[in-house]
């Protein structure tokens, strides 16, 4: 990805976010990949700098960095940054002052301790992915124990396990920047996977370098073996070139541009660097370019003397030719003046004073009077001179039309600054307000009549959402100040408002907007206030559109994956029956239709304005 894509992420996210977000994107960059349960864990452990400055970072941000351009969603709830990105953002943690390098290590000692327990996982898929991770954290910190550690792994594989090089290949080169002084280990990873992809000829070439040193490289102390086949490989390969470079040099010397690409294209066919060729070359170029100089010499001998005849013929032909020159002299000089006044005027115009004395005495080194020249200056010079004011004021014409078109630029540039300054504060008086507005909403469970909504908080705050749900009847009744196990039309109607909307605040902020009674509310008066219609978009129906069936309360689910408006429901009591003879989750176990009990209950929504 090109640095200026990365730039141009980065900046967008920050502009669209704000600096909370972008330093949570900071951290996030860390990790090779990302979960959102890693994610969230990250989001509760560093919500300070390392002045002990509180970095206001809200919970949305693990949502809005997962969905955003500096995330790709690899499995299920599994994300990748791209290199280029988590580098760029690694850059910016370490130049911040309240961060430094400090943070990373502090970022390391997270991640390994994040990943301590995944290590010892039976699952096979979770340990390499919990591998991969303590090899991130350990890869900005103690690079050598990394580089061990990635050595070890290598050095465990078989030849024939081909996806494996290639994974590692991958992962290896995610660290290329933390090791960069491990440059052998990186070029012994990426010649392994090129052999284990099929292409011979670009293991070649990046395992050669290596080979010199024998068919085992010594990474932190562990060797790794290069095959020894590949080394047989090498050794034929520079043999062929030798071979084919003999054969070209008898044929040909020099060698022309043409033979030269050709050998080119054979040596990197052969995978051979240029430094493994140019020992080869140089003995056997050298040898032969004392044959061609020798035979050059010769040559130049005997053209020596034949130019010595051609001249002799050449003067005994110039007397027979001086009288005729002589008479042509004047009319070749007046066409050589002209045509270097052709060719100054081409070069220059209007002339200088140091061209106009050149072709002065040029004139009077050809013996040309002014007279003579003069009418050959006034037509080319009138011509040029027109020529010239025209393209002068072209340039002048396209000069004012730059200067308007970057203006124009720039008072465009300047708008859509000041528009994005204006929204961005904007953003962040809003999101300050909401922060304000749901601080106020939990800092107390209000009550008319006096109810502990705390066990409901705990539970909803746990995620446990069915004991919730049953506990939402308990409250309710409490609040009603019934002593029947549901609630009936009388006191539905007269449903104290202050604790239905504590109930409704909690299920809300819990579920983020998910669950909660003028959700479902929204949802009754969207499909017209149609009980089935409502049922299916709530997810409390299954089936074909004709054939449809209502759910028994075992069969709701009880997790954020629901669809919105699926809870509360308002407890379990009525065992197997279909929700269709539910008591809106307050006609519990009664095998009575409830649309007209849940319609009233959205009702009391509306006048309690939840």
């Amino acid at each position: 990805m090109k640095p200026e894509v990365v730039t141009r992420r980065i900046e967008a996210f920050h502009q669209r976010f704000g600096e909370a977000h972008l330093y949570f994107a900071y951290h996030a960059a860390f990790p090779l990949a990302l979960t959102p349960d890693l994610l969230y864990r990250l989001w509760a452990n560093f919500q300070r700098d390392r002045n002990g400055e509180a970095l206001k970072i809200p919970w949305l941000a693990v949502a809005d960095l997962l969905l955003s351009s500096l995330c790709d969603e690899v499995g299920y709830e599994l994300y990748e940054m791209e290199t280029e990105v988590r580098n760029a953002l690694l850059r910016q943690l370490k130049a911040n002052p309240g961060f430094g390098e400090k943070r990373i290590h502090e970022l390391s000692d997270f991640l390994l301790v994040y990943v301590k327990q995944q290590l010892e996982s039976h699952d096979p898929d979770m340990r390499d992915f919990a591998q991969v991770q303590r090899w991130t954290a350990l890869a900005y910190t103690k690079p050598g124990e990394a580089a061990r550690e990635i050595a070890f792994a290598l050095a465990g594989l078989k030849l024939e396990e081909k996806a494996e090089w290639v994974r590692m290949a991958s992962i290896v080169e995610t660290f290329a920047e933390p090791l960069a002084g491990f440059a052998p280990l990186m070029t012994y990873t990426r010649g392994m996977a090129s052999l284990a992809r099929g292409n011979t000829t670009k293991a070649v070439t990046e395992l050669s370098q290596l080979a010199k040193a024998g068919d085992k490289l010594e990474v932190s102390g562990l060797n790794l073996s290069i095959p020894e086949s590949l080394i047989r490989q090498i050794e034929n390969n520079l043999r062929r070139y030798e071979e084919e470079l003999l054969k070209v040099v008898k044929a040909q010397y020099p060698l022309d541009e043409f033979v030269r690409n050709e050998l080119k294209k054979f040596q990197q066919y052969l995978g051979l660097r240029d430094e493994d060729v140019a020992q080869i070359e140089k003995p056997i170029l050298d040898n032969k370019e004392v044959e061609y100089q020798e035979k050059l010499r010769q040559q130049q001998e005997a053209e020596k003397l034949r130019q010595q005849e051609e001249v002799q013929k050449l003067q005994r032909q110039r007397e027979q030719q001086k009288a005729e020159q002589k008479r042509q002299k004047h009319e070749n000089n007046l066409r050589r003046y002209e045509q270097e006044l052709l060719k100054a005027v081409q070069a220059q115009y209007p002339l200088d004073e140091f061209v106009r004395n050149r072709l002065k005495k040029f004139q009077q080194s050809l013996g040309l009077r002014d007279e003579d020249v003069a009418q050959i200056e006034k037509a080319i010079l009138d011509n040029k001179e027109v020529e010239y004011q025209e393209k002068l004021w072209q340039q002048q014409e396209a000069e004012k039309r730059r200067q308007e078109q970057v203006e124009a630029q720039r008072l465009q540039r300047q708008r859509k600054q000041q528009e994005a300054q204006r929204l961005q504060r904007q953003q962040k008086q809003q999101e300050a307000q909401r922060l304000q507005r749901q601080k106020q909403q939990t800092d107390d469970l209000p009550s008319e009549k006096g109810v502990d909504y705390i066990k409901l908080r705990d539970l909803l705050a746990a995620g446990k959402w069915k004991d919730a749900d049953q506990e939402t009847l308990a409250v309710m009744l409490k609040a009603a100040g019934t002593e029947e196990d549901y609630l009936n039309y009388h006191v539905i109607h007269y449903f104290p408002c202050t604790d239905l909307r504590t109930i409704d605040q909690l299920w809300i902020q819990y579920s983020k907007g998910l669950f909660g009674f003028s959700v479902q509310k929204r949802i009754y008066q969207s499909v017209g206030k149609d009980y089935d219609k409502f049922g299916d978009r709530v997810g409390w129906r299954k089936g074909m559109e004709k054939n449809k069936e209502w759910l028994t309360y075992n069969e709701l689910t009880f997790s954020l994956n629901a669809p919105h408006g699926h809870l509360p429901l308002g407890g379990s009591y009525w065992g197997g029956n279909s929700l269709q003879f539910l008591y809106v989750g307050i006609g519990i176990g009664r095998k009575v239709y409830s649309g007209a009990r849940r319609g009233l209950l959205f009702s009391r929504v509306g006048t309690c304005k939840v």
